[in-house]
């Protein structure tokens, strides 16, 4: 039994130092591969410090170069907002005069509009007189007629969108299907004609078909009205 005993100790020791054996040969292994690696790091590092070794002088210039060209960004971002600064308010200010400019060009573009109505009021008033012999009459009825030319209505049309961001190419295009006929009342509407000029301008016979033709563009436009469409109708109809 004592025998058997130390015998089963003796294995279980012996055991132990195979393993150890084992580990202790792993560590050398890894020693070795330390030691190389430690070796390749010093002369690496010895490389290095060779290669670094007189340029001292050249890294505290890039250093300085570095600090100055930060500085010199620094500025120029200053020199950048200030230049943005006065780059916004000369585009205010170039606004507010295109504002004003534009202002000028309505009251006088209204003024000459007046005069048309007043014109076309005239001459309605006499429509039903025989005008055949007096030659201003027939003159001012040639005038008007000229008004009503594809050409007058496309250089009338250009000059609402120019001052209007496009006003009329954006009522065109979200109604595409109103006639001709339409779009020439729409454009009058828009100019603030009276009903007397736009009766003149589009050859009705009575104001009240005019009133009747103003009616029916209005429910036509009306129909199906969004908040972008009511902002373009809205300037027809005030």
């Amino acid at each position: 039994i004592i025998y058997k005993y130390y015998k089963s100790m003796l294995a279980n020791k012996m055991h132990e130092i195979e393993h150890l054996v084992s580990v202790s040969q792993t560590l050398r292994e890894d020693l070795t591969l330390s030691n190389n690696r430690y070796d390749e790091l010093t002369e690496e590092n010895c490389i290095l410090k060779t290669s670094i070794a007189g340029k001292e002088d050249e890294i505290k210039n890039l250093i300085t170069e570095s600090r100055t060209l930060n500085d010199n960004l620094a500025e120029s971002e200053n020199r950048y907002r200030e230049m943005s600064d006065e780059n916004m308010k000369l585009r205010s200010s170039i606004a507010g005069k295109e504002g004003e400019f534009a202002i000028e060009v309505r009251d006088l573009f209204s003024h000459h509009l007046d005069m048309v109505n007043d014109l076309c009021r005239v001459w309605f008033s006499n429509i039903n007189k025989d005008m055949s012999g007096n030659t201003v009459y027939l003159r001012l009825t040639k005038i008007l007629g000229a008004m009503n030319q594809i050409e007058v209505i496309e250089e009338l049309t250009r000059i609402i969108d120019k001052y209007d961001n496009n006003w009329f190419a954006r009522f065109k295009e979200l109604f595409p299907d109103l006639k001709d006929s339409e779009y020439r009342l729409a454009i009058y509407l828009y100019l603030g004609f009276r009903p007397s000029t736009i009766a003149v301008l589009s050859n009705h016979v009575t104001i009240d078909a005019v009133y009747i033709a103003k009616y029916k563009l209005k429910k036509k436009l009306t129909k199906n009205i969004g908040e972008q469409t009511e902002s373009l109708v809205s300037k027809l109809f005030m």
